[in-house]
């Protein structure tokens, strides 16, 4: 086995960590006589005589000293070791460190060559040597194991030479005798960071020569043999040609392999030297590169959902704790919708690669949840990798307040955090930059946001928007000389769903992941990548799944998980029942929302519960329980602020407070967009709130009444003169006037057509701007769906008129918005400039070809907005009895928006009955551009893919002879009979053959929106 290749290959991988014996302090200190064991302990026995020892004490200690000499004994050692300590320790402390001050402390260092070669390995470095010689010569700060915060940074990345036996300058740290051996091993946290590393990194021993040389080097290494009796994991001991033979056979029993570097001590630095990646430089400051992209895995690493099922996540690397992103050049439903058509070319996926290696502006567009944060880290992560030594820097764009250079100011202050500077006056080094949560409105700081990007020198920029936000970002980016992407980021497909649960239960990953979509399919659950992760986790907990349709249902059953924990973490002077701690969370998220802040001090956050300890008479240690809910995962402490873990639990919590308090519920009333996150929670929560569907209803009506439609998705144009028969013309016959459908595509997508996952973080709770600020588009999209999930989730409201008053607005507001984007020149240009890449050099004809798919999205985009927001927020079974309640009022302004909304709720729920009203529909508006262009799509989708019932084939074939009447113009009655009668056939012969036939029960929608493959025994799509 060559195990110098698998050394020199773990150094590169930067998966190594160097740990440094006294051998090397020895070579460094020019041979001093303190840098070993024999010579400190001798000189203690000297010392000890001086302070007042006996002669025959003394005798007995240089006794015992020869004979652990002469034994090769390392208990005679520590022994020896103890009683100095001892008896020095007897004297005062002042007299135990002034002895190591006067030995170990003194020593300076007269070689540097051996520190040096160690630093150009760029590896984290430890040492059980109680001196501070490495610090000297590379100018690195000391760090010892009682400081477990600093040992974790150290060991991912960060500068400094971590200390595992203690320092000369901190006595009580020193580890020599049998009770500091005791101490230390009981020390739980010191025990596992120094075990998680051992397991996940190749340890590269230096300066641990053959022999009794060093005590710290033989209690270390029974340690790690009783952790680990069997290890896969390879650990390397640097040794002189003469001492191989005699390790090999002390390490037949552990992974340790001994390498010999040389005949002679002075050949060592040159062979750490060849190890040395060829990029490598002297470790005179830290790997700060590597410790900021350290920092960037550590925020993945804390808030993902799936690193709770897992063991020493603190070195689980980007592919260990997600799956890469799809990226799209349009939006996910859209997206899909293309890749069935054959009449036009289909847009492809964005190569992830492309995109993180190009010097352009992207912009990463998603909804809430949809996993922006966590696409831009993973983005930056790679970035910083493929361009050499940039270091990755992440900036939320809601802390970029000042008014003048804004994000100049906040990325010179997370350059200082991760060590890449040292002052403010300082220039940035290379760098890759992430913008998250940028919101366009009209204030100085967002100009100066803007301006700065503009001007910015990060070799890669990425900036994450909400969508309907992007149009405005880009137009706002038109000054840069960059050239501007813009991505949307699709939904978690059955593929990224297997790679998760692999993540955390590989044995069984194919019927849990089975299970995860048939979840999400039955309780048409929101296919975020949160959610997804949340059920993946309840799921391999055995947890029940009876979540109501409700994604807060599954947000609170995996809260209460986390509650119920137990387990040696917990302090035993802990009695909160999971009702409790639930209790103390809400005020706690109570008194953030009124702060209006997303973290608190720790100082803060103590006073607070102390005073709710107070006011329910609990006798709680504060400090304790705020510690115990940091190990459950329900808040974090970062930099001395305290946080909810996931912004979810935070507006999860808020919700909970205010089922109690009617005070606060109603101040969260009084501003119902802005707090829309936790006033959904609260209505699914409750169930029957009368109250807030009421407020809702109220701000649908004042702020959106309805209005006459604008747009060319509702203008109404003239009947098309339809073709001859086919029996009368030598061409085959016209597909139909919609969009063609391919058949043999399958409505599902394949693994390949899926897409991201990933987990949400929003490091501040609430938007920074006043909703007033927002986009028109953006403000209506916003309360749109936070009416649907409250009229959804209120299943128990007894006042059905008010339900069904609120169920009908929702519907004609989500028609209303689909003309309020058709008619927004800002969302036209984004699509032109940006989506499709519009060049000035194309023919007449290609540009004429690129001016109609132009004109198609333009017009289809807002249509599938709507569709999936009506799927994500308001489609279910529980509000059947509310639509069949519901009726036109018969004014066509309005109806028309609520019949088109109503058609595309029945189309999504896909109960028996649904078609019902499409025949209506065909009557009233066959000739507006919705009809022919989106209606019918939707109904031909479910007539080829999908189980009818005899009633619903009926309707849907009666909506398609009413369609093709009403569209077309007709020669006479003979020619309008066989022309839609051989249409009628070839739709009938499309249904017939068509190989994608859903299982029954399942909506066709399916593969369009929630994009899950089925599979049948054979493999095929079905």
């Amino acid at each position: 086995m060559d195990y110098t290749g698998l050394l020199t290959k773990a150094i590169a991988d930067r998966a190594a960590v160097i740990v440094v014996g006294t051998g090397a302090s020895k070579s460094m200190s020019g041979g001093a006589r303190f840098a070993d064991w024999f010579g400190l302990v001798e000189e203690g026995i000297s010392f000890c005589r001086t302070l007042g020892a006996s002669e025959g004490w003394e005798a007995n200690q240089r006794s015992s000293l020869g004979y652990a000499r002469a034994e090769n004994d390392q208990a005679a050692l520590i022994g020896v070791a103890s009683q100095v300590q001892t008896r020095l320790r007897a004297v005062g402390q002042q007299a135990y460190f002034d002895w190591l001050r006067e030995t170990v402390g003194s020593l300076e260092v007269q070689d540097g060559a051996l520190a040096k070669a160690i630093g150009s390995l760029s590896c984290p470095v430890l040492t059980t040597n109680y001196d501070q010689l490495l610090e000297k010569a590379l100018g690195l700060p000391t760090v010892v194991w009682d400081d477990q915060n600093r040992m974790r940074d150290l060991l991912k990345g960060g500068e400094g030479v971590g200390h595992l036996h203690g320092v000369w300058e901190k006595p009580g740290t020193v580890v020599l005798s049998d009770t500091d051996y005791q101490r230390i091993l009981s020390s739980d946290p010191a025990q596992h960071l120094q075990s998680a590393h051992y397991s996940m990194k190749a340890f590269v021993f230096v300066g641990y020569g053959a022999g009794l040389a060093d005590p710290n080097f033989g209690n270390m290494l029974d340690i790690h043999r009783q952790l680990f009796p069997e290890s896969n994991h390879d650990h390397f001991r640097l040794c002189r040609t003469a001492d191989l033979e005699v390790l090999q056979i002390e390490h037949a029993g552990d992974s340790i392999r001994p390498i010999v570097y040389g005949d002679d001590y002075a050949d060592l630095a040159p062979f750490l030297r060849s190890l040395a990646p060829r990029d490598s430089t002297v470790l005179s400051k830290g790997d700060t590169v590597a410790f900021a992209a350290e920092a960037i895995l550590d925020q993945l690493r804390s808030e993902a959902v799936l690193v709770d099922e897992t063991t020493l996540v603190d070195d689980r690397q980007l592919d260990e704790i997600t799956v890469p992103p799809v990226f799209l050049p349009l939006p996910h439903e859209q997206f899909a919708s293309y890749q069935m058509r054959k009449d036009q070319e289909r847009p492809e996926k964005r190569d992830p690669a492309e995109l993180y290696r190009s010097q352009k502006i992207v912009v990463v567009v998603g909804d809430e949840g949809a996993g922006v944060s966590t696409a831009l880290r993973w983005l930056i992560s790679n970035a910083a990798r493929a361009h050499h030594r940039s270091a990755p820097l992440y900036i939320d764009a809601r802390a970029c307040r000042s008014q003048n250079a804004a994000l100049r100011r906040e990325l010179t202050r997370e350059a200082i955090a991760r060590r890449l500077i040292d002052r403010k006056s300082d220039p940035l080094p290379s760098h890759v930059l992430a913008i998250d949560n940028v919101k366009p409105v009209s204030t100085r700081a967002y100009q100066s946001l803007i301006e700065d990007v503009c001007a910015s020198t990060a070799t890669a920029v990425f900036i994450g928007v909400r969508q309907g936000d992007e149009s405005e970002l880009v137009d706002s980016l038109s000054a840069s000389a960059r050239a501007v992407e813009v991505v949307y980021l699709g939904k978690p497909g059955k593929s990224e769903v297997k790679a998760l649960v692999r993540m955390i239960a590989p044995a069984t990953s194919e019927t849990l992941a089975d299970q995860v979509i048939k979840v999400v399919r039955r309780e048409r659950l929101q296919r975020t990548p949160f959610n997804i992760a949340l059920l993946i986790v309840l799921l391999a907990r055995g947890v029940g799944t009876n979540l109501n349709s409700s994604d807060t249902a599954v947000l609170d059953k995996y809260v209460q998980l986390l509650l119920g924990r137990s387990g040696s973490f917990l302090d035993p002077r802990w009695t909160l029942d999971p009702q409790n701690r639930e209790a103390v969370l809400a005020h706690l998220a109570k008194f953030m929302v009124q702060q209006n802040r997303g973290g608190l001090a720790k100082s803060t956050t103590i006073e607070q519960l102390e005073a709710y300890f107070r006011s329910v008479d609990w006798q709680e240690d504060a400090e304790a329980t705020l510690e115990t809910f940091r190990l459950m995962r329900l808040l974090r402490i970062h930099d001395g602020v305290v946080q909810f873990q996931q912004t979810a639990y935070l507006h999860l919590f808020a919700a909970k407070a205010a089922i109690d308090d009617d005070e606060f519920l109603s101040e969260l009333l009084d501003r119902e967009l802005y707090y829309g996150p936790i006033i959904r929670h609260y209505a699914a929560l409750v169930r029957q709130s009368d109250r807030v569907v009421r407020v809702l209803l109220d701000s649908l009506r004042d702020t959106w009444p309805s209005a006459e439609p604008k747009s060319k998705i509702y203008e109404v144009a003239d009947a098309l003169p339809a073709p001859k028969p086919a029996s009368e013309r030598p061409a085959p016959a016209s597909p139909g006037p919609g969009t063609e459908t391919d058949a043999s595509t399958s409505t599902t997508n394949d693994d390949d057509a899926e897409d991201e996952w990933g987990d949400s973080d929003d490091r501040v709770p609430f938007p920074l701007d006043d909703p007033a600020t927002w986009s028109l588009t953006q403000q209506l999209l916003s309360v749109l769906d936070l009416s649907s999930r409250v009229v959804r989730d209120s299943d128990q409201v007894a006042n059905l008129e008010l339900k069904d008053e609120l169920f009908v607005t929702v519907l004609d507001r989500w028609g209303y918005l689909t003309d309020v984007m058709a008619d927004d020149n800002m969302f036209v240009e984004v699509i032109e400039s940006v989506v499709l890449g519009t060049s000035e050099e194309e023919s007449g004809d290609e540009r004429e070809k690129h001016q109609a798919l132009l004109e198609d999205i333009r017009l289809s985009m807002p249509m599938f907005v709507a569709l999936t927001g009506i799927n994500a927020t308001l489609a279910s079974r529980k509000l059947l009895r509310t639509y069949e309640r519901s009726d036109s009022d018969g004014s066509e302004g309005v109806s028309l928006y609520r019949d088109i909304a109503a058609a595309m709720f029945a189309f999504l729920v896909a109960e028996p009955g649904w078609a019902e009203r499409l025949p209506l529909i065909a009557e009233q508006y066959s000739t507006m551009w919705v009809v022919p262009n989106f209606v019918y799509g939707l109904a031909r989708m479910a007539y080829e893919h999908q189980h009818l019932d005899k009633a619903d084939q009926d309707s849907v074939e009666e909506f398609f002879r009413t369609f093709f009447a009403n569209y077309h113009v007709f020669q006479n009655d003979r020619h309008r009979r066989m022309w839609i009668g051989e249409e009628m056939e070839r739709l009938k012969k499309e249904r017939r053959m068509s190989r994608q036939r859903l299982q029954e029960g399942q909506r066709a929608i399916e593969g369009l929106i929630s994009g899950f493959a089925e599979e049948d025994e054979s493999d095929d799509p079905v």
